[in-house]
């Protein structure tokens, strides 16, 4: 029994150790708009992106393309 709280314990805690992500969303002077993983210093507005649920569908990558002069 007591192993079985310990594991208990230790799955809590690691999902409480889970860090949120910020990603900032920020408007330029000339209005493009960039994202960043510091805050912006102008307008902005930051984006909380949580973990994945795991169950969005495959995407397949196109394969890469040869480029001129490489």
């Amino acid at each position: 029994m007591s192993c079985l709280k310990t594991v208990i314990c230790a799955a809590a805690l690691l999902a409480l150790c889970v860090p949120a992500m910020a990603i900032n969303k920020c408007t330029g002077a000339d209005g493009q708009t960039t994202f960043q993983d510091a805050p912006c210093a102008g307008k902005g507005e930051a984006i909380k992106v949580r973990p994945g649920s795991g169950n969005a569908p495959a995407v397949a990558m196109p394969a890469p393309t040869a480029q001129a002069g490489a």
